[in-house]
């Protein structure tokens, strides 16, 4: 019975722990949030959204959609590059916007119907827990 207990215990401490350090890795782990969204009314192939140590990438993106992702950038990043391949023509476009390795911020990418592209950097609480 004794050993029954202890190692209930054991087990439960353990599993206690797992959840802690996943929690600490997610709480203090540095992720950028990074949505994507597709306003040209074409479909978008082969998109990618980079910046210095990080890269996001993505098969397609439908027409007036959205996606969502999580960076780990390494640094600041004062420009990012977003590529893309819309209607047989190849897009790299390079735009400013300044924002620091370590989390706490939202990325915002906005692909217009003339392929322009818009970036929008907001910081956050990292006791958001919840995105919105």
């Amino acid at each position: 019975m004794k050993l029954r207990f202890a190692l209930s215990f054991f087990l439960g401490c353990a599993v206690a722990a797992l959840f802690a350090l996943v929690f600490a890795h997610w709480y203090l782990g540095g992720s950028t949030r990074v949505k994507i969204e597709n306003q040209s009314g074409q479909l978008l192939e082969s998109v990618s959204i980079s910046g210095n140590g990080f890269k996001a990438s993505f098969a397609e993106i439908g027409p007036n959609s959205l996606v969502r992702a999580r960076v780990y950038p390494t640094g600041e990043s004062g420009q990012i590059d977003v590529a893309f391949r819309s209607n047989g023509r190849d897009f790299n476009i390079p735009v400013g916007g300044y924002f620091e390795g370590g989390g706490a911020y939202d990325l915002r990418v906005t692909i217009d119907h003339n392929f322009k592209v818009a970036l929008d950097i907001d910081a956050y609480s990292r006791s958001s827990i919840l995105w919105p």
